[in-house]
Order: C-alpha cells, then structure tokens, then sequence
C-alpha cells in the first residue's frame, strides 16, 4: 500500500482545467499511466488481493484514491457543469471500478480510448442540461 501511496503521489495531481470533462479525463489518464506503466500497478494488484485481510488500512487507502477525483466533482457541480443532486460516490464507484475491472481482468486495453469513452458515457448521466 505505501509503495502505490508514495508512487501515486508523484503522478496524481489536480488538473483543474475549469471543466470537469477534461479534468476527469487528465486523472484517468495519470491513473492509466500509474497502474500499467509504474511499479504502482502490480503492488495494486497485490494490495487487491489482501485487502479482505485488513479492510480497515484498505479502507483509508480506498478514501485517498477517492479524494481527488470527488474534489473534481465537487468543482464541476459548484461550477454548474454537472446537476447538483449528482451522487458523487457512484461516479467515482463507476469510474473507479470500470479501469480497476480492466486492470485486474486484462481482457481489453486499458487506455485513453477507453477512459475517454467511459468518462463520456457517466458525464451523459450527470451533466447539467441547457
């Protein structure tokens, strides 16, 4: 878990673009490149598989992964680009578990192509209308 912490660390940032698509579309793709292109992506790995072992060290690292993406969020529905009863912790549970899926699995790449289109399929659910 330190080992994803400290890389995480170095690669996560907060784009803040000043639009919530492209900002959610800058950290799956930081989070792409930590989890197939770091040491961060197999001790992900192996940090899955124990994590029925401790859940509660599990669940203080699942809220930090979570943190940044729900201050993106959070900006977007106080900036009037998503609806304000948007619920935040399905966006990030869909996001989340869509390329940890793929991750684990490996049965499709895991990329730009795919967050892109993933990103575009949840902001059709939650973005304010006209």
């Amino acid at each position: 878990m330190d080992l994803y912490l400290d890389e995480a660390a170095r690669v996560l940032r907060d784009p803040d673009t000043g639009d919530v698509g492209r900002d959610l579309r800058e950290i799956a793709a930081m989070v792409v490149r930590l989890q197939t292109r770091t040491v961060a992506g197999p001790a992900f790995v192996g940090l899955m598989s124990e994590a029925h072992a401790d859940r509660e060290t599990f669940s203080a690292f699942t809220a930090r992964r979570r943190e940044l993406t729900r201050r993106v969020l959070e900006r977007g529905m106080s900036r009037g680009q998503l609806r304000r009863d948007t619920d935040i912790d399905l966006v990030i549970d869909a996001l989340g578990g869509a390329v940890t899926f793929r991750l684990l699995q490996g049965h499709a790449p895991l990329g730009r192509r795919f967050t892109d289109s993933l990103i575009d399929l949840i902001l059709q659910g939650c973005e304010e209308g006209p």
